[in-house]
């Protein structure tokens, strides 16, 4: 079996994947929060889900949303990502962004093929969706 580990889990590199491991679907999810801030505009959870079924063809079902949620869990669990506060849109529900740690930001590399996948495509937010770095949680 092919691990390579790092200082607070493992990246199991063989199928399947114990629950609580970095996986190629995680490093989509940090590749899609990571180019949202190079834009700067925020990550949620449905926009992630969006994007990883139009730009990876993968979680077509709306019913997958859910398991897009629990890897932003693990993400968060792992210290990759962040939340931040809710918020909220007249006519939608209530939402958080995510944000890539300085942990997140230093796996760069094992996410940066499905960042240039996202570089090279047309990604619009829709545009209630902006939201300013600025504003962000700490």
């Amino acid at each position: 079996m092919s691990k390579t580990f790092y200082k607070d889990f493992e990246v199991n590199l063989n199928m399947p994947r114990p629950i609580g491991t970095i996986g190629e679907t995680k490093f989509k999810i940090l590749a899609i929060i990571h180019f949202n801030e190079l834009r700067g505009t925020a990550t949620y959870g449905y926009d992630t889900w969006r994007i990883l079924k139009e730009r990876f063809h993968t979680y077509l079902d709306q019913g997958d949303l859910r398991n897009v949620y629990r890897h932003l869990k693990d993400l968060e669990k792992f210290g990759l990502v962040s939340r931040g506060a809710h918020q909220t849109v007249k006519g939608a529900p209530k939402r958080q962004p995510y944000f890539l740690t300085e942990k997140g930001k230093e796996l760069k590399h094992k996410f940066t093929r499905y960042l240039d996948i996202l570089s090279n495509q047309q990604i619009n937010p829709p545009a209630d969706r902006s939201f300013s770095l600025k504003n962000r949680a700490a």
